[in-house]
């Protein structure tokens, strides 16, 4: 977490300095969209999301253990910087991502949750909706996302579904998109649609089991402590949800190794044998 947060305040920094500070990239959008030190928007906020995934985790399960202002305080600095960073960025998918990992992990461990957690929530809300209507762009890139704008994917995704029904078992192996001269982008940023046209139905059918036993396994830790297990299942669900529209498995470096991680982690976590209290 402390890497991501790093790209947190790096985001902060290029907002205003207009280039970050570690590798000196520009903003992308033509100066709109925050891209810390990733070059691109998407996958900056991709980070940013699954940032504020985790400390939503931690503010549900440690923040007023023990009560401590200083960290309490430092937590809030952060968590606003990581919502500044994230809407900075103008990444709908990654919005999509953070939206729906905070509702469903709030809402199924709704008990489990501090009144203070919910208060900073409707507070930042406010904030939030307060910059989006006052700055043109951040507007802009909301209206595209609530009228289902899908910046060309329409006509990507098409593409893909009429080349994936002509090689239905095996696919165009990788880089089939780009090999097929698809329209505007390399991949089909859709996740369904890249397995299907890369390795055909056998490759999807793999993939699926993966992903189905990466989701059932959370079920054993959910068992174990249910404000882990619900957050590394949510956490999961969102990332592959934030898959359907941007990314690429096998061309985005970044993503996909976050996403093999996190897979990673569900597996040593369940098969852990140490119990911990819900």
């Amino acid at each position: 977490m402390s890497s991501f947060s790093i790209q947190v305040f790096d985001g902060v920094y290029q907002y205003h300095t207009g280039f970050d500070l570690f590798v000196h990239s520009p903003m992308d959008g033509n100066g709109r969209r925050l891209t810390g030190s990733m070059f691109s928007s998407n996958i900056y906020g991709y980070i940013i999301a699954i940032n504020i995934a985790f400390l939503t985790y931690y503010a549900v399960k440690n923040l007023l253990e023990d009560n401590s202002h200083l960290k309490n305080l430092l937590f809030t600095i952060l968590i606003v910087a990581s919502l500044f960073s994230l809407l900075y960025s103008a990444s709908r998918s990654s919005w999509i991502m953070f939206f729906i990992f905070t509702a469903a992990y709030i809402s199924y461990n709704y008990k489990m949750v501090d009144k203070y957690v919910y208060c900073l929530i409707i507070l930042l809300v406010i904030a939030l909706t307060a910059c989006i209507y006052t700055d043109d762009s951040l507007l802009h890139r909301f209206n595209q996302l609530v009228t289902g704008y899908s910046s060309y994917r329409w006509d990507i995704w098409e593409f893909s579904s009429e080349n994936i029904l002509k090689a239905p078992l095996f696919g165009y192996g990788l880089n089939g998109y780009s090999n097929l001269n698809g329209p505007l982008v390399g991949m089909p940023h859709n996740i369904i649609a890249e397995v299907l046209l890369f390795t055909g139905v056998s490759g999807f059918l793999l993939f699926s089991a993966l992903f189905s036993t990466a989701i059932k396994s959370t079920q054993s830790i959910i068992k174990k402590d249910r404000l882990l297990g619900s957050f590394m299942l949510f956490l999961f669900l969102s990332i592959l949800i934030g898959y359907l529209f941007d990314h690429s498995i096998t061309d985005g470096k970044v993503a996909t190794t976050i996403l093999f991680v996190i897979m990673a982690m569900i597996t040593y976590l369940s098969s852990s044998k140490r119990d911990q209290k819900c």
